[in-house]
């Protein structure tokens, strides 16, 4: 019986009840938050040219209406946004009345950092979704907050969603996504519902499309989806809506499909190593490395297994069916995928961002594995237990993650600060000077752009090329020096670059040094710090080494298509060598004299010279002069053996006032390369173009 002073009290407490199930949903939005603000505060490297310059140049060719060239994760999700947020940007942005290519070429930091933002508030927004729709399904916040979490179980995880466009952010939307239709799956009233097929094979897809990684989730819909008709469904929808999220890679299937059968049969990184479905002497290791890098992921993972054999022990016990079969197949199938997802990744471990999409699998799996827990001990209040995980989860992450983001943060922090103090001391001190950038490990926008551009298989390489045609490169490692694709020797450095050069870039240790010397680049230190360092050529033991190499040049063969042959049938050099054939010979445009080679869209190869007799106490230097709008046509050098020698050049050192480019190929031939050397023009595009004034020299070393 209430009696009446204690009405009031129990009708505000009600009225309190009330108010908090109204509005406890409102807690979904802390994560979130938290999430938000910690990122976009987060620094980051610029012109960072691995992996994200990879994306904006794809992002950018797509932009212009062409295919990508880089399918190795396939990424191509990455790409589309990308170009959607080039284009808004260019669109709202533009105050110089710029082209896109261009407003992307000048800034192309701006575009990365605005599809940064991007793809951080779609996962904001998808963290949110997914806790609020877990707590309206369940009415269990601790549930809804638990998911939430997930985002912060892995270090690697927030490195790569806060800092990165990379595949590894989108594999955060997807494995939210795909963990929001298997809420919905699992508290729907019908769960044998067709629309779960569609669903699932979305997610599925464009997880794939984004990374290859993500197969392992792909597991799932197999285990918890009812019937053969509805698994067979999913599994043949799959390829239509890889497909989808795919399209601007299609041309490049075929390719695709190489890459990823050379990633399952050899046993090394990358496709690389010997042949092998896996390398034991590794592979076992990374297992173990997996485990006891991912502490929480190991330890809800062996806990879901020790709950399915409690489970097995309770059920045979009391001889009772499972009282939810469309739960425990999800935790199989979770189970399944995370174990599925270990042993994928531990064939070539070597970061953990790969384990990205089943470190999110690990609060559904605890959240599954605690509801069947209760409901096989007939324990109805399966809330409590899950609340509880999430505070001690929550307590251990406040203690750990804050110091590992402020020791990140830090890193990128001065990184930049040493980047833009280094390029500002260079204008100050040395205006005058041309720059060649140690590639590819060099922070600065042309060798970003160039990385990214090589990963287009070239299709942007016009485009910078008349933008900046004064940018040069040094690979250390392949010993190639390059404005931009066209290569040059050690000893063209003061004829192309100029007398006052610096080199920037990673440091080099004395060794490296001293090597570079060795390769006829002499350097004096002028800073060298922990990212960056600034050398200066040395001049002086630069031409005192060429002095020391004497040489002699000589005219081995030169054309201009001026002539010939007696019979109308090949265009015929100085010395009467025999070019090609007169149908390609034209008067529509000539560098010098009257006549050139014209290669039209019919014409696949051309020119067809071999060269014999070569010497190997010699250096030959074939150049040719084209003239065409996409640098296409290549020109060939090749050993009849393409194996032992082939160099295929699209790319030119100089550009006259007419327009004409200059195509160079300098090689020293060695005893397997003194034979049937072909010289050749191959019309791989289908372009129109002119070439003229060939050229073959002989530098022989005295």
């Amino acid at each position: 019986m209430i009696v009446g002073h204690q009405l009031p009290i129990i009708l505000r407490n009600n009225m309190k009840k009330a108010f908090w199930n109204n509005y406890k949903g409102l807690l979904t939005l802390f994560i979130p938050l938290l999430f938000l603000t910690f990122g976009s505060q987060q620094n980051r490297a610029h012109f960072a040219n691995d992996p994200e310059y990879i994306y904006l140049v794809n992002a950018l060719a797509i932009c212009q209406g062409k295919s990508v060239g880089h399918i190795d994760n396939p990424g191509t999700t990455v790409m589309q946004l990308e170009a959607a947020v080039i284009w808004i940007t260019h669109l709202v942005s533009n105050s110089s009345a710029e082209s896109l290519t261009d407003h992307v070429l000048d800034s192309p930091d701006l575009f990365v950092r605005n599809t940064r933002i991007v793809i951080m508030v779609l996962n904001t927004l998808m963290i949110l979704l997914l806790g609020y729709i877990t707590f309206r399904k369940t009415s269990l916040i601790g549930a809804a907050l638990l998911l939430q979490l997930n985002v912060f179980f892995s270090e690697n995880l927030l490195d790569h969603a806060w800092t990165k466009v990379s595949p590894e952010p989108m594999l955060v939307l997807a494995s939210l996504a795909f963990m929001l239709v298997t809420i919905f799956h699992l508290h729907d009233p019908h769960p044998n519902r067709l629309k779960f097929v569609w669903l699932y094979a979305l997610t599925i897809g464009f997880g794939l499309g984004t990374k290859a990684t993500f197969l392992p989730l792909a597991i799932f819909p197999i285990l918890i989806l009812s019937g053969w008709k509805k698994k067979l469904l999913y599994v043949g929808s799959l390829p239509f809506s890889f497909i989808l999220f795919t399209i601007p890679a299609i041309p490049e299937y075929e390719n695709m499909y190489y890459w990823f059968v050379r990633l399952i049969m050899n046993t090394g990184k990358y496709g690389q190593g010997t042949a092998g479905f896996i390398d034991t002497a590794t592979y076992f290791p990374n297992i173990l490395k997996i485990l006891l890098t991912n502490q929480v992921f190991t330890l809800i993972l062996a806990l879901s297994f020790i709950l399915v054999v409690f489970i097995g022990i309770v059920k045979l016990y009391t001889r009772q069916p499972l009282q939810n079969s469309l739960w425990f197949k999800a935790l199989i199938g979770l189970q399944a995928s995370s174990i599925f997802g270990i042993l994928l990744v531990a064939k070539q471990y070597n970061a953990n961002h790969y384990l990205i999409p089943v470190l999110l699998l690990s609060s559904l799996l605890l959240i599954v594995s605690i509801k069947l827990t209760a409901v096989s001990l007939s324990y109805t209040k399966f809330g409590n237990p899950i609340l509880a995980a999430f505070l001690i989860l929550a307590i251990f992450l406040l203690v750990k993650r804050p110091p590992q983001i402020q020791y990140a943060n830090e890193g990128y922090r001065i990184t930049n600060l040493e980047m833009d103090t280094t390029l500002l001391f260079i204008k100050q001190h040395y205006p005058d000077h041309k720059i060649i950038h140690f590639y590819p490990f060099s922070l600065n926008k042309y060798s970003a752009l160039n990385f990214g551009d090589v990963y287009t298989k070239r299709k942007i390489l016009p485009f910078l090329k008349e933008k900046y045609p004064d940018a040069w490169f040094y690979d250390f490692y392949d010993n190639r020096l390059a404005n931009w694709q066209a290569e040059i020797q050690a000893s063209d450095i003061t004829n192309f670059v100029g007398r006052k050069v610096l080199f920037t870039g990673m440091p080099k240790n004395d060794e490296e040094i001293n090597i570079l010397s060795d390769r006829g680049i002499p350097l004096n230190r002028i800073y060298q710090g922990r990212i960056m360092a600034i050398y200066e050529l040395d001049t002086t033991k630069y031409f005192q080494k060429l002095r020391e190499i004497l040489t002699d040049t000589s005219i081995v063969i030169s054309c201009g298509a001026e002539r010939l042959s007696e019979d109308g049938e090949y265009i015929v050099g100085a010395d009467g060598e025999r070019f090609g054939g007169a149908w390609i010979r034209s008067r529509e445009a000539a560098r010098s004299g009257e006549y050139s080679f014209k290669i039209e869209p019919h014409t696949e190869y051309a020119i067809d010279y071999k060269l014999d007799n070569l010497h190997t106490d010699s250096e030959y230097e074939i150049s040719i002069w084209r003239k065409s709008d996409d640098l296409w046509p290549l020109f060939v050098v090749s050993a009849s053996d393409a194996s032992i020698f082939y160099k295929a050049e699209r790319d030119y050192l100089l550009k006259d006032e007419q327009g004409w480019q200059l195509i160079r190929i300098k090689f020293r031939p060695n005893e397997n390369m003194t034979k049937d050397f072909k010289i050749f023009i191959w019309n791989r595009k289908k372009s129109t173009a002119f070439f003229d004034d060939l050229t073959i020299k002989r530098i022989r070393h005295i």
